[in-house]
């Protein structure tokens, strides 16, 4: 891990922190709670597996965020209705009978989307909230850069979080997404007056967080908390070969941290 993570803590005064996967993460696989659902009520007839239904999320997933980016903001319709097509062709492709998932979308929309609405669906990391309110305690200004939807002030007001930012951004309300620097301009002007070279954003992503941020004049911190950065198991670091960091140019030396833990902003 490169641990320059308190040096640029001490000389920062805003840090803006991605949701999910930085802050907390589903506490189980969301291919468990959609087949939990169906199982709670006897419907799961052809015998759907977690892993089948996991698949079958990724998918319907990564296929309606390219058909309607941004939880379909953009294309008027609300991150309920998108989410409801997620839903749909999630069971859809698990291979869950037609005629079960047209009896049940409606409740499984409302209870998947309550569920993930809260501290139901989620769970803090372990130094999540000691971290977060430290920080606050000792004067920084905090805010949420998040390529989630609109519930992501309603996780953390859950979590006992939500008072502890300045401003909560999402991409299910103002329709763009890390990387895009539309993002991170609109955060600079939810700042208030400071120079770039005084904000921190601390995210898990490798391209959407970390590149996102240092292209933009932020400084970055990468969460990389199982060691993924290096390993290529799963396209994560597609920008790093050989065991090294693969970055724009080395003016960015002195303006990067990576951590295995949110616990490193704190410790010298």
């Amino acid at each position: 891990m490169v641990s320059n993570a308190k040096n640029l803590v001490d000389r920062a005064k805003f840090i803006t922190f991605d949701a999910i996967d930085t802050l907390y993460k589903p506490r189980t696989s969301i291919g468990y709670s959609y087949l939990a659902f169906l199982e709670k009520y006897n419907l799961n007839t052809n015998n759907v597996t977690e892993h089948q239904m996991q698949k079958g999320f990724l998918k319907a997933f990564k296929d309606n965020d390219a058909k309607m980016p941004s939880y379909g903001l953009n294309h008027g319709i609300t991150d309920y209705e998108w989410w409801r097509n997620v839903i749909k062709d999630t069971y859809t492709y698990s291979g869950v009978d037609a005629n079960v998932i047209e009896s049940i979308i409606e409740p499984a929309t409302e209870n998947l989307m309550s569920t993930y609405s809260s501290e139901k669906g989620y769970i803090q990391y372990p130094e999540t909230s000691s971290v977060i309110f430290k920080l606050k305690s000792r004067g920084y200004k905090l805010g949420i850069i998040s390529n989630s939807d609109t519930r992501t002030s309603l996780v953390l007001k859950d979590m006992g979080l939500l008072s502890c930012f300045e401003f909560v951004l999402n991409s299910g309300s103002v329709g763009f997404e890390k990387p895009s620097h539309k993002m991170w301009n609109l955060a600079l002007e939810k700042m208030g007056s400071i120079d770039k070279n005084q904000v921190i954003h601390v995210g898990d992503h490798y391209k959407k967080d970390f590149l996102g941020a240092l292209n933009f004049g932020f400084n970055a911190i990468l969460v990389d908390r199982d060691n993924r950065l290096y390993s290529n198991s799963d396209g994560y670091n597609s920008d790093v070969s050989s065991g090294s960091l693969s970055l724009p140019s080395g003016k960015f030396d002195n303006n990067y941290a990576i951590v295995n833990s949110l616990d490193k902003l704190l410790e010298d």
